[in-house]
């Protein structure tokens, strides 16, 4: 992400701002930080946010960029949409199987041929000349349509037909 942030900014031909927070796992800030390139201004913040801060991280973002290199699923997607944040995904099959036909998805290639930095700074950049206020108006129906409890039941619902038992009463 920190690498087609640079891409994103020279084709923009304007400077950019980039998000980084949250614990980091198995990396140094400092090095973090320095690989930040050139017309991008990296508002970072390496440490755990509590729940009750989220929401000030989230309201500052036009997009979300979801980098993940392997990934099943992702509560950080879900709760982008709550804020109305269209969201760049890989095009991981679970995420695919799950987001496809959401006007508020879209996904980048994770291919071996092409550099992924590559892919991503152009998705980043179609994303970024889309019609944004369309795609978060998207998201929040979503949202509005994909309730936690809805989910989970669901979920259980899976569970009984699988199963051939009610969970209900357990």
């Amino acid at each position: 992400l920190i690498a087609a942030s640079g891409l994103v900014a020279s084709r923009l031909n304007t400077p950019l701002n980039l998000v980084l927070a949250g614990t980091l796992k198995g990396a140094d800030p400092d090095q973090v930080a320095a690989m930040v390139p050139p017309g991008v201004n990296a508002i970072t913040h390496f440490e755990y946010i509590a729940d009750e801060y989220l929401q000030m991280w989230y309201k500052t973002l036009d997009i979300a960029v979801f980098p993940y290199r392997r990934i099943l699923n992702s509560g950080s997607v879900f709760l982008s949409t709550t804020f109305g944040i269209p969201s760049i995904l890989p095009d991981e099959p679970s995420l695919e199987a799950e987001f496809s036909q959401e006007p508020w998805v879209s996904f980048y290639s994770t291919s071996d041929n092409i550099p992924t930095e590559e892919l991503l700074a152009q998705q980043i950049v179609k994303t970024l000349r889309s019609d944004l206020e369309a795609k978060s108006l998207a998201a929040r129906t979503y949202a509005r349509e994909h309730t936690p409890y809805q989910m989970s039941k669901a979920y259980t619902d899976l569970v009984d037909e699988i199963t051939g038992e009610s969970m209900r009463n357990a």
